[in-house]
């Protein structure tokens, strides 16, 4: 199987239309609206997980009176 090519597991349940003339058209106009994207992916996950870090630190972050403070917040709102 080559790279991007889609398998079914039951061909039975596989739809097929047949086109008897393309319409330029209507494919022109969805060629224009066509976007590709080549997102980094591995500088989008990074970026997420630190910002997951971040928002983790900040409820730990502060001294002892404030921290126990927020608990007590969070105990009585949950």
């Amino acid at each position: 199987m080559d790279v991007g090519q889609i398998g079914f597991h039951r061909q039975k349940d596989v739809k097929t239309v047949t086109v008897e003339k393309k319409v330029n058209e209507i494919l022109s106009r969805l060629e224009m609206t066509k976007v590709e994207r080549f997102p980094d992916l591995a500088a989008e996950k990074e970026c997420r997980d630190r910002e997951e870090r971040n928002e983790k630190k900040i409820p730990n972050s502060g001294n002892g009176k404030e921290r126990k403070r927020r608990n007590e917040e969070e105990k009585g709102n949950g």
